[in-house]
C-alpha cells in the first residue's frame, strides 16, 4: 500500500481496487465526500467516490476516435472517387454512381483485389488501391482497440494520404493532445500521480459518473486485509486539486438547461417590453 499512515478516510483519498480487474471505470477512485458527511457519520457508511482512469484510456475513448472518424472520411472519399471514376470507365457516364454507403459497406466487406478486378481497376492503380483500402479496415477497426493501437493506425493513415510523414505526424498528434488536455471539458480533471517506483502516470477523473463504496471495504494499513476488503487507499490528493474536483463537481451538476421555448419566450418578452416605436 502506498500510503501507511492511519488517518482515517477522507475527502481526496485515492483508492483502488484490491481485486484485478479490466474495466477501468472500476480500478482507480477518488473520495469525494465531504470530511465533516465521514467525521459526523452522515454518509451512512457509503463513501460517494468518482473514477480515475488513465490518461490513455480516457484519450481512447473520448478524443482519439474522433480524429479517426475524420480521417475514415478523407480515406473513404479517396477511395470512393477511384471506384465511381472506374465504375463510369467500365459502364459508362450514364451509369449510376456508387453511393458513398454502399461503397464503404464493399469495401469493408470484400477483399480488395475482388474489387478491383470487378471495377476493372488498371494495373497500375492497384497496388495503391488495395493498400489505401486496407488501411481503411485497421483504421475503422481501431476505433475499439488501446491507445497505442489508435495512434499507430492514424498516423499510418494520415502518412497514406500524403500528410506527411510518420514521426513528424505522431510529433503533430502530441502536440495535439496535450492542447486538447489542456482544455478539457468541465467533467474532467486531469490529475498526475507519481507511484511508489518512481513513475509517473497520469489521470482523468471523470465527473460525470459517481460509485458508492462502503467505508469498512477499505483498507487503510496492511494489516486490515482481509477476503471482504475490495479496496485499499493508495494515496491522497493535496488541497488544491482536492478543492478543484469538488469545485468542478458542483459545476457539473448545477448547470441546467432550459427548453428552446424558455430562449424563445424570454427573447419575445424582452422585444415586447419597448413595443413598436415606428411613428408611422
Amino acid at each position: 500500500m502506498a500510503i501507511v499512515d492511519t488517518s482515517p478516510l477522507g475527502q481526496g483519498d485515492i483508492i483502488r481496487r484490491t481485486s484485478r480487474t479490466d474495466d477501468i471505470w472500476d480500478q482507480v477512485a477518488v473520495i469525494v465526500t465531504a470530511d465533516c458527511d465521514i467525521a459526523r457519520d452522515k454518509h451512512a457508511g457509503r463513501l460517494s467516490c468518482v473514477p480515475l482512469i488513465p490518461v490513455s484510456s480516457y484519450l481512447a475513448i473520448s478524443f482519439l476516435p474522433k480524429r479517426i472518424s475524420r480521417i475514415e472520411i478523407a480515406i473513404y472519399e479517396k477511395l470512393l472517387a477511384i471506384m465511381r471514376q472506374n465504375q463510369i470507365a467500365l459502364l459508362g457516364p450514364d451509369a449510376v454512381a456508387i453511393s458513398p454507403k454502399r461503397a464503404k459497406h464493399w469495401l469493408l466487406s470484400t477483399e480488395p483485389l475482388a474489387i478491383c478486378r470487378r471495377l476493372a481497376i488498371p494495373d497500375e492503380q492497384v497496388e495503391s488501391f488495395v493498400a489505401l483500402a486496407d488501411q481503411a479496415k485497421r483504421l475503422t477497426a481501431s476505433a475499439d482497440q488501446s491507445f497505442d493501437d489508435q495512434v499507430a493506425r492514424i498516423c499510418e493513415s494520415e502518412h497514406a494520404l500524403g500528410r506527411g510523414e510518420s514521426a513528424k505526424l505522431r510529433t503533430r498528434l502530441s502536440n495535439d493532445i496535450a492542447a486538447h488536455l489542456r482544455d478539457l471539458p468541465g467533467d474532467a480533471l486531469f490529475l498526475r500521480h507519481q507511484t511508489s517506483d518512481g513513475s509517473d502516470t497520469g489521470y482523468i477523473a471523470y465527473l460525470r459518473i459517481i460509485r458508492e463504496i462502503r467505508d469498512e471495504r477499505v483498507a487503510i494499513k496492511a494489516s486490515q486485509m482481509s477476503y471482504e476488503i475490495t479496496h485499499e487507499r493508495w494515496a491522497r490528493l493535496s488541497p488544491p486539486y482536492i478543492y478543484a474536483l469538488t469545485q468542478r463537481l458542483g459545476n457539473v451538476f448545477s448547470a441546467i438547461g432550459l427548453p428552446e421555448e424558455y430562449e424563445a419566450s424570454r427573447d419575445e418578452c424582452g422585444s415586447l417590453l419597448i413595443g413598436n416605436t415606428d411613428a408611422s
